[in-house]
């Protein structure tokens, strides 16, 4: 592939970013957005979803926006290895906006799929670079568990050059080419490519719940948020068992007036009724380990009191609700 003849690039300062890219205050769709990850139990109850949007913005080295290289002068070391490989990841950024336009779904799971894709390829890419120059490549880098929302951003760089490796191995670069065609519909595909190859559909997950009003968010999670809200409570091996039976999901948000409540409901469907009872079982260990009291215990139900949340978890064959409820006070 060739670039094209012209493309821009523009030398930014971090303190111009954090103006443009990190916003100062929270949107109406931003503070949903956080409640969603605080009832499904992604982070915290003080997580500050401006804070978490600054300080992911303030760690960019380099960017692209179609023609346009941003280099961030703060963070970027010309004498750096480091800063050499960045140039080379974002120049492949313009190359697949040249050649390929990728479109980004609405549901978070579909969009960071894409986003691994399009990551993972300029990952690929830069990694050759270091080697035909003899720069050391970057380590393989791991789940910053210890920040869940910069683990969720993160999910592209930790997971896509490994699913376009696997594609590139298996047909070189004509079947990575051939992905921007049929790219990748879930994080699951992703973290098992042999899936993508495959074409393993996730589920439609259905959810009914009893309220009359209208969700103010509806949303696919998949797999490896999933993965995220167990691996920092249970930690990493006995969450990544019991999250890889994922099959679909749906997560719903409402406001009842009448209660002054925000309530949350997630159904999770599993590949199989022994997927969805080890999510269950797993579930329940996270809730426990984060100081959740048990109010109520049945045979397929259990509900918690936690912080400042009720939470309802039930399993029906191979679906597990979860259901989290906050009052406003």
């Amino acid at each position: 592939m060739k670039f094209p003849e012209k493309f821009e690039l523009k030398i930014l300062s971090r303190d111009w970013v954090l103006k443009h890219w990190g916003p100062p205050q929270p949107s109406k769709e931003m503070l949903i957005e956080e409640l969603v990850y605080k009832l499904s139990l992604l982070v915290s109850p003080d997580f500050n979803i401006t804070k978490g949007k600054r300080e992911w913005a303030a760690s960019f080295m380099a960017a692209t926006a179609g023609y346009t290289l941003y280099v961030i002068k703060e963070n970027f070391n010309i004498a750096d290895p480091v800063a050499r490989r960045a140039i080379a990841h974002e120049l492949v950024h313009i190359l697949q906006y040249h050649y390929f336009r990728p479109h980004y779904p609405t549901t978070l799971d579909k969009k960071m799929a894409i986003q691994a894709l399009i990551e993972g390829d300029a990952d690929l890419v830069a990694d050759i670079y270091c080697n035909l120059t003899g720069m050391p490549p970057r380590p393989k880098p791991s789940i910053p568990i210890n920040n869940p929302y910069i683990a969720l951003q993160s999910f592209p760089y930790i997971y896509g050059e490994c699913f376009v490796s696997y594609l590139y191995d298996r047909g070189g670069w004509k079947l990575v080419n051939q992905a921007y065609k049929i790219p990748p519909i879930s994080t699951e595909q992703v973290i098992h490519p042999e899936k993508y190859l495959k074409r393993e559909q996730p589920v439609n997950t259905t959810l009914i719940t009893n309220e009359t009003g209208k969700p103010l968010y509806i949303n696919v999670m998949g797999e490896y948020y999933v993965l995220l809200i167990l691996i920092t409570k249970i930690g990493m091996s006995e969450a990544l068992r019991a999250s890889e039976g994922w099959g679909g999901d749906l997560l719903e948000l409402f406001y009842v007036d009448e209660a002054k409540e925000w309530r949350l409901y997630w159904n999770i469907t599993w590949d199989t009724v022994k997927d969805a009872q080890e999510f269950y079982d797993a579930f329940n260990k996270a809730l426990r380990n984060i100081g959740a009291v048990k109010i109520m215990n049945g045979s397929n139900r259990v509900m918690y009191k936690v912080w400042s949340y009720i939470i309802e978890v039930f399993i029906n064959n191979r679906n597990v609700l979860i259901k989290s409820v906050k009052e406003i006070k």
